[in-house]
């Protein structure tokens, strides 16, 4: 059985808690020398909230091929792999047409950035967005170690399907090494628990982060959107 972080909600909630209040005192109170302000921001909030991001990052990718392939590796037959990926698809496109849908809603009645001021300086050039044809093309890498290394994630997803289903056919042949890829994947869960067990951490960390720089305020704009 997997080893889970004990109270690990409440302990998140603390972490945001002590982010907002230790970030607040740096920010809106004036006791605190600035040499030790400087060091709680650089090397207490930026650098604990971008050393659990990093850690976070660092368990996408293996966690989504070795899940993926022990799933359709271990499948009987391949019509539970056609359900499974029609089921995943329409989650997919449902879940984002809902989200794009709220999004677009939300925005024309709090119109966000309407308080802000114009008049600051475009970047000369803007980056260009991805087209239909690039997105498409970007699913078949040419080189799968690569889009790994940057979390191409649409990639990553068709490669490990690829390599589960040439996995449940040579089971034979392979002496069911499916069956390390699901110790592999209990291995990764695992590992995903030890780091959640820091995410009060890297809450508090990223939580104070942004109140130590900007305040309160940044906040104020976010919770319209909850509310």
């Amino acid at each position: 059985m997997l080893e889970t972080p004990k109270n690990l909600t409440r302990n998140i909630l603390l972490g945001m808690f002590f982010g907002f209040f230790v970030g607040s005192l740096a920010y809106y109170f004036d006791f605190i020398p600035s040499s030790i302000e400087s060091f709680i921001q650089i090397y207490i909030f930026n650098l604990g909230g971008s050393i659990f991001i990093n850690l976070l990052k660092m368990l996408i990718v293996p966690l989504v091929f070795f899940s993926l392939v022990s799933g359709i590796s271990s499948l009987t037959s391949l019509k539970s792999l056609g359900n499974i990926t029609l089921k995943t698809i329409s989650l997919y496109l449902g879940t984002t047409a809902i989200a794009v849908t709220l999004s677009l809603i939300v925005a024309s009645i709090f119109k966000p950035g309407a308080g802000y001021s114009s008049d600051i300086a475009a970047p000369d050039k803007l980056p260009e967005g991805q087209t239909v044809y690039s997105t498409i093309l970007d699913i078949f890498p040419s080189n799968i170690i690569e889009a790994m290394a940057h979390n191409e994630m649409l990639a990553v997803v068709f490669f490990s399907i690829l390599f589960g289903l040439a996995l449940n056919k040579t089971n034979h042949l392979t002496n069911n090494l499916s069956e390390s890829f699901e110790k592999l994947n209990t291995v990764f869960m695992q590992l995903v628990l030890m780091v959640m067990a820091f995410a009060p951490i890297g809450v508090f960390c990223l939580i104070g982060k942004f109140v130590i720089t900007d305040g309160l305020d940044i906040f104020q704009e976010a919770f319209m959107y909850v509310v």
